[in-house]
């Protein structure tokens, strides 16, 4: 029998502080909160936990800070059954952290002080040359050094490994990630800093889409939020509407996508059906509040499902 094959997610990790509020606060202005909460997060540990929390097995490697932080963050990823053997720690800094505030609508604004997630060099991430073999996906973001991401890319490209970026948070790219990337997804913002442009309409951002294409890159991926999500290969130009269902918190919904759209592809789905189901998970994700507490089972996906076709 054949040996099941992990995803490898390399990427950040961090602790997430909450707080619900009318409004993003102005400039001098204090306004009062509720519901504060600390809650696990960070991209690329999301990612992780989604892909787990479906049934995929998942390798995760970034860097953590030598504090308590850090020590509560690992062990949530192993209760998520998470393999957590390259996760690396780095003694001289802290364990990073997001200030998170929710306004009514459920929406969100982040500050990121990435802390160890910035230490995760090329010479630490070397060690996952061992594994690469048994690996059938890379997935990364950019909350780690874009060098890391690069180097592995390219020795995943050594073995014909797939490799999916999300193209998140907002930054220019060398050419040499792009062309060893064969998935990219980013959002609108996101795409304006890839192509170096402001974007300002969804046709608009198709036609820059394109261009990701030049690249080598094999499928974009645009995550449009209420707006839904669109699909670009060669062969493909396909749009999918956003599933209705009622906000509670958006945070980790892009990471609910791209968890299960790694692990649809992995088990042989094609683009469009990889992208319905990665709509269906960031839909469920967005119905609960926290990072990684929304992030679906199987059972709540189809609970979803079920409601929807009504």
């Amino acid at each position: 029998m054949q040996k099941e094959k992990s995803i490898l997610v390399i990427g950040s990790i961090n602790m997430d502080f909450v707080i619900k509020a009318e409004r993003v606060p102005r400039t001098g202005e204090t306004l009062m909160g509720s519901g504060f909460s600390t809650i696990p997060g960070g991209k690329g540990a999301n990612q992780a936990v989604a892909m787990a929390r479906l049934g995929g097995k998942v390798i995760f490697a970034g860097c953590l800070g030598n504090d308590s932080l850090g020590q509560k963050l690992r062990r949530g990823l192993e209760k998520e059954k998470v393999i957590t053997d390259y996760l690396t720690v780095d003694k001289n800094e802290h364990s990073g952290v997001t200030m998170i505030i929710i306004n009514k609508d459920g929406d969100n604004s982040i500050v990121l002080d990435a802390g160890a997630n910035m230490t995760f060099s090329p010479e630490k991430a070397d060690p996952l040359k061992e594994i690469l073999a048994e690996v059938s996906i890379v997935l990364s973001q950019l909350e780690i050094p874009i060098q890391t991401v690069d180097f592995i890319f390219s020795e995943a490209k050594k073995l014909g490994i797939t490799t999916v970026l999300d193209a998140g948070p907002a930054r220019a790219l060398p050419a040499s990630l792009l062309q060893r990337t064969d998935i990219i997804s980013p959002n609108q913002t996101e795409l304006e800093a890839l192509v170096g442009k402001q974007i300002n309409s969804l046709d608009e951002a198709k036609k820059e889409a394109e261009k990701l294409l030049k690249w080598g890159i094999k499928a974009v991926i645009l995550k449009l939020g209420e707006k839904g999500s669109y699909l670009l290969t060669k062969r493909d130009k396909l749009y999918f509407p956003a599933l209705k269902v009622k906000v509670v918190d958006t945070t980790a919904a892009g990471d609910a996508f791209m968890g299960a759209l790694c692990l649809s592809l992995t088990q042989g789905k094609s683009f469009s059906e990889a992208v319905e189901f990665a709509n269906l998970c960031g839909a469920c994700a967005v119905t609960r509040l926290g990072a990684q507490p929304s992030l679906p089972t199987p059972e709540e996906i189809n609970r979803l499902k079920g409601k929807l076709e009504k």
